[in-house]
């Protein structure tokens, strides 16, 4: 038994338990989990085609950019990520490939949402 407890307590505890784990099945049940993520990179600069001199090429600097988007993979060379979602058919659009060599900042969230059937329009 634990101390300070009586059995009273203990039937308690094992009934909220086990509510809280039916609840949080009937919730995961509809719920999605998607990730979201916040970038701040750098990256190469592209200046046009004309022919410009050496004291004028070494001005030019690299690209500081921040992006928000939903997380579609992560891997040690890359994070792509999705300006838009499309959870029925777990489909993405405007998607940008960032490379982990020019990420200054990346956080990821979880995104939970509530699922919704795919439903037809007339």
């Amino acid at each position: 038994m634990v101390r300070g407890l009586n059995e009273n307590h203990l039937d308690i505890k094992i009934i909220l338990l086990y509510v809280i784990n039916v609840l949080n099945y009937l919730l995961k049940k509809n719920m999605v989990k998607q990730k979201y993520c916040f970038i701040e990179w750098v990256d190469a600069s592209m200046w046009g085609g004309d022919q410009v001199p050496r004291k004028e090429a070494k001005e030019k600097y690299l690209s500081h950019g921040f992006v928000c988007g939903f997380l579609i993979h992560e891997d040690k060379e890359k994070v792509v990520v999705g300006m838009d979602w499309f959870d029925f058919d777990d489909q993405f659009r405007v998607i940008n490939t960032y490379p982990k060599s020019g990420i200054k900042k990346l956080i990821i969230k979880d995104f939970p949402i509530q699922h919704y059937e795919k439903t037809k329009t007339k």
